[in-house]
């Protein structure tokens, strides 16, 4: 009987030492549960925080690139239309024949009077000076209308003088 005493006295430390250890595991799973779950849930609203300083920086760093190539297409964009002016310039000048100053003498004949265009231009600018009392500077456009059978000559001055002068 006393072997049977030392076999229940060993086998009922391992016994008490299972039962310890289990019990240690299980307090350990429910000391880390809570551990766990905290650090879950300080990370889930940290996360939202991070991404929404992500997407905030991300959106920024976005609006710089856009105005940076804004800006550049702007400075092509001028750049081209000065270029295409010059080029229209350039091709205006190359395909417009040169005018060759052509004098033109007019000379009006009817009965025993003549008349050229410089007379007529002299006397109508007379009248702007001796009639109407005006610089000669002053005069900036003369429209004559000849009438050769009524011996007249109708006359417009800067676009609103109206008369006649007798030739």
């Amino acid at each position: 009987m006393a072997a049977e005493k030392t076999t229940v006295k060993k086998d009922a430390p391992k016994a008490t030492a299972s039962v310890k250890a289990n019990a240690l595991k299980t307090d350990l799973k429910t000391e880390v549960k809570p551990v766990v779950e905290v650090k879950a849930t300080e990370t889930k609203t940290a996360a939202p925080k991070k991404a929404a300083a992500k997407a905030a920086a991300a959106t920024k760093e976005v609006a710089k690139k856009a105005a940076t190539t804004t800006k550049k297409a702007a400075t092509t964009t001028k750049k081209a239309a000065t270029t295409a002016k010059k080029t229209v310039a350039k091709a205006a000048k190359t395909v417009a024949p040169k005018k060759t100053a052509t004098k033109t003498n007019i000379t009006l004949e009817y009965s025993d009077k003549k008349y050229t265009a410089a007379d007529l231009e002299k006397i109508a600018s007379d009248v702007w000076v001796y009639d109407y009392g005006k610089k000669a500077a002053d005069l900036k456009s003369v429209e004559l209308y000849v009438k050769p059978f009524e011996n007249r000559v109708y006359y417009v001055f800067n676009g609103d003088v109206v008369g006649s002068f007798q030739i």
